[in-house]
This record gives C-alpha cells, structure tokens and sequence, in this order.
C-alpha cells in the first residue's frame, strides 16, 4: 500500500446519497424492533444493535465529510459486512428458536431494515474505492504529464 492509498478526494454527491441512505438504514433499523414474538416486540439496542447502531452512524458521518479513499472504502465495507454478520447472527438465532402454540419469534422489520443497509452499504463502499482509484490515475497521470513538459 501506497501513501496514495490513504490519500483525500471528494466523494461524488450520487455515492455520498447511498452512503447516507445505507447508514441511516443500518441506524434506523438498529433501533426498530428485530424480533417479534406475539404481542411483544424487541429493539436492536436491547442487544447487538448497539454495535450496527454505532457503524451505521460512522458511515454517515465518513459520508458527510465527503473525502473519498481506499482507506476510508475499506472502512465502509468492513463496517456493512460486520453490520450484515450480526444481522446473520441474530436470524441465525431465530431460526433456532422452536415455535411453540403460544408464541412464535419473527425477525422483525428493523433486522430486515439493517441487512438491507448493509448490502447497499457494500456496494457504495465498493464504488467509493473505484472512484478513489479513478482519482488517483487521473492525479498520477496528471503528474507524469506534468514531469514530462518540464
């Protein structure tokens, strides 16, 4: 790796929207119920929601700042897959659970709402390392263009 690697660029505004969408997803749906079992229903923050809560929230804070770089796509695509982990675990968990005639637990909308965060969050982590690696061709060669006039 490259200190080029780390390097600063601007985000473009579509992958900033996905980014924020993707991270509001993943912390909106940490806080909406992830398991119902008849009348009674359970938020992500009542377990491991708090985890998914805390990354969706540094998603969109990397996105409001706007910088792109690997590094920083590295970061994004780290936090949606452990988001997408602890969704798997959770459903994992639930399908364990033997139903019986009096209550039968679900995954609820939130847990839904936060698997979905963390594929979209993938995938803007995705574009937001191709377009750091664009950048940085585009600076390289302007450098080498720049190095050869001289």
């Amino acid at each position: 790796m490259s200190s080029d690697d780390f390097a600063e660029r601007n985000l473009s505004q579509e992958n900033k929207i996905w980014l924020i969408a993707s991270g509001a997803a993943i912390a909106l749906g940490s806080l909406l119920p992830w398991v119902s079992a008849g009348i009674f229903s359970f938020a992500g923050t009542e377990g491991d929601g708090v985890f998914t809560l805390i990354m969706g929230g540094v998603i969109v804070v990397l996105a409001l700042v706007g910088k792109t770089s690997r590094g920083v796509a590295t970061l994004v695509i780290c936090l949606a897959v452990l988001s997408g982990l602890i969704v798997a675990n959770v459903a994992s968990n639930l399908a364990d659970i033997e139903p019986n005639d009096l209550i039968t637990a679900r995954p609820g909308g939130g847990l839904w709402l936060v698997g979905a965060g963390a594929l979209a969050a993938v995938a803007a982590g995705s574009k937001t390392w191709s377009e750091a690696k664009v950048q940085e061709q585009s600076t390289q060669e302007a450098v080498s263009l720049n190095d050869s006039t001289e």
